[in-house]
This record gives structure tokens, sequence and C-alpha cells, in this order.
């Protein structure tokens, strides 16, 4: 993606090359100097043009880092942090934190505890919004995620608690989640094991 931007780019200085420096024969040195003025301001315009197209071409994602993101299944995601680590998989232990709302009403929030939740990715502990966003993050990523019924409580909705309202069917869910490690990859274990006390200490 990245070579195709660049190519882009190259494609636009030699075109605008090619254009922009052409000086049709004049009488005048006059007019011959203000067309030079002339095709230099166009160069510049259409040399800066493709290089912009070409940064959005190569980096689709980065343009949209703030945008919202719709799956096939209706789950809207918006990329609020974008972490560099392992990319989670189905089956992975994965330690999570986050918090959720319905409508004005926080009903979730786990990213005060000590701890984060260790789940499966995807194996059905959480809502299934939750569990298809999980799998396409990467350690560090923190997203928004706006949840339709179907990826939430579904058509039971959810009993109400001490404290917390009934939720009702089909509700609209708004979660904050971050993936915060994967205790499970092959990196993360070596670690730890780097810290096991040895027979000879």
């Amino acid at each position: 993606m990245r070579d195709a931007g660049l190519a882009v780019v190259l494609a636009a200085l030699c075109s605008a090359c090619a254009q922009a420096f052409v000086c049709l024969p004049a009488p005048a040195a006059s007019t011959m100097t203000m067309s030079l003025q002339t095709s230099r301001v166009s160069f510049i315009r259409t040399v800066g043009g493709a290089a912009a197209a070409a940064v959005a071409i190569a980096t689709p994602w980065q343009a949209q880092a703030l945008e919202e993101i719709t799956t096939a299944s209706g789950l809207k995601i918006k990329k609020l942090a974008e972490g560099k680590g392992e990319q989670c998989a189905a089956g992975d232990l994965a330690a999570v934190r986050f918090k959720g709302r319905y409508k004005d009403f926080e009903f979730d929030n786990i990213f005060d505890t000590e701890e984060p939740l260790y789940v499966r990715a995807g194996g059905g502990f959480l809502v299934k919004g939750l569990d298809e966003a999980m799998v396409m993050m990467r350690i560090g990523d923190r997203w928004e995620l706006t949840i339709p019924g179907a990826l939430g409580f579904g058509e039971k909705g959810r009993s109400p608690s001490p404290g917390k309202p009934r939720i009702p069917p089909n509700a609209t869910l708004v979660y904050e989640m971050e993936l915060t490690a994967l205790p499970g990859k092959e990196g993360e274990l070596f670690e730890a094991l780097e810290d096991v006390p040895t027979v000879d200490e």
C-alpha cells in the first residue's frame, strides 16, 4: 500500500514536470516570464494535491482513526487509542478493562479495579459485541463500541439489580474497552518465566 502511494506521487511529479514547464513561443520576454510564473504555480498545486491524495491512499486506517467504522453485524467502532502490541485472536486468554452504559446510565465499569478481567477471546463470556471487537484489537487498543441490541443483551434485556435499573430488550449499548494484555502469547510467557527464581537463586 505504501509503494502504491509513492508511485502516485512519482507519477504526479513526472506529469506535472512535463506540463508545468512547457512554454509556448512568445515574441516578447515579458510574455515568456509570465508563462513560467503561471506554470510554476500550477506545478506546485498539482504536486501538492497529488501528494495529499497519495498519503490518503497509503494510510487509510490512520485517516479514519477518529471516524466510526461499522462492521457487517452493525457494531460501530471508534478508536480512542492505538496499541502497538500483539494482535488478539479467538481463543486467546485476554486481559481487558471496560465500562458500559445505557443512555446516560453507567451499569458496568472495571477500569478502576485492581486487576483487569481475564477472559477467553470469543468464548461467549461477554456480550457478543465485546467478543466481536476483542478479536480485532491489539494490546494497548482502546475503543468506543456502539453495540446494537442483537449484540448486547438481546430480546431478554438485563434484569435490575441493587442500584442498577433494568435494561430493556434490544437496547443499544455503548462500551469503552481496552485490551491490556494477552497473557497466553509466547512473548509474555517468556517475560513471566524470567521473573521466576531458579534453583541456584
